[in-house]
């Protein structure tokens, strides 16, 4: 995915070239109709994605005040079952070692197709973090601290969100 977007900031025209020879098979498959969509909807994606990265290009500043939040948000995510390890005694744990068997997690949780990658986030989390907890009861319990804190608390402020209508909306000219 990176490399596709690298490419359409960067090579633009080889892009558009390459993803037009890549929807031949559907083509081929589907009628010249349906061919013929997909075609417009890729078109306008990869030129709305160009015409944005054009305008973040030419704001650096703006860039690095991104990129620098995006860091600060995925390290407090990631350092949450540190501090869960640490609330049940357990101190003996290397803050980079467990940072990194949480990044291990969501990747391996992002390859099941359901929702929150159901049973798979939590055997992941008992079978990598089990070497850090002796107890069996303590495993259960930071794991369902772990949960709730990285997902349903997520989904929870996302619902309240979403129930705060804004009093108005401001528009800049």
């Amino acid at each position: 995915v990176i490399v596709s977007l690298l490419m359409v900031m960067y090579w633009y025209d080889f892009t558009k070239k390459f993803i037009k020879v890549t929807l031949l098979p559907i083509k081929w498959i589907f009628n010249d109709e349906k061919y013929r969509n997909w075609n417009k909807i890729v078109d306008e994606k990869i030129n709305n994605f160009y015409e944005e990265s054009l305008k973040l290009k030419s704001n650096w500043k703006l860039l690095l005040k991104i990129s620098a939040i995006t860091f600060v948000q995925l390290a407090v995510y990631y350092i949450i079952p540190y501090f869960i390890l640490l609330s049940l005694g357990v101190t003996h744990v290397n803050v980079i070692m467990v940072i990194s068997m949480h990044v291990l997690i969501v990747m391996v949780v992002s390859l099941f197709p359901i929702p929150g990658g159901a049973g798979g986030a939590e055997y992941s989390f008992s079978v990598i973090f089990s070497s850090f907890i002796g107890t069996g009861s303590k495993l259960v319990l930071a794991m369902l601290l772990w949960r709730i804190v990285t997902y349903y608390s997520g989904m929870l402020s996302g619902l309240i969100a979403m129930l705060i209508q804004p009093k108005r909306i401001v528009t800049k000219k």
